[in-house]
């Protein structure tokens, strides 16, 4: 009984000179909105934070059917582009897209998607849709 009570003791005396009782932390939180790099050849931006934009020019994303699929994305300025892919590992990447996810695609002068170029990465810190009403 006594350990216990000492337990407590280091417990809270811990708690206290850590400065964490009672604080909630939030986590970090991240807006990306769509950027387009012609040099790079590549589009990026988060899906949720795109959606929740003031703006109604931007948008990201792809579709995808049995065996092709094609990413898109606008940025603020209004500047599109896209590319296609027939390859079944980039289909199966572009498959995993969710809307809370961070979308990444690079693409060659004809329009296909580069090989090894689509990424899609779901993180804690990106922001989700927001409700319409």
């Amino acid at each position: 009984m006594k350990d216990v009570k000492n337990l407590r003791k280091l417990l809270g005396v811990s708690c206290l000179v850590a400065g964490i009782c009672g604080v909630a932390l939030a986590g970090a939180r991240s807006d990306l909105s769509v950027s387009i790099d012609d040099n790079a050849k590549m589009a990026m931006g988060q899906l949720g934070s795109t959606f929740n934009t003031n703006n109604t020019v931007e948008y990201i994303g792809c579709n995808s059917t049995t065996n092709t699929a094609t990413c898109v994305a606008r940025n603020a300025a209004g500047l599109n582009r896209s590319c296609t892919t027939t390859d079944p590992e980039t289909i199966a990447i572009i498959r995993s897209l969710t809307s809370d996810a961070v979308l990444r695609f690079q693409w060659e002068t004809n329009g296909t998607c580069r090989i090894g170029g689509v990424q899609v990465s779901h993180y804690s810190y990106t922001r989700p849709k927001k409700p319409t009403l």
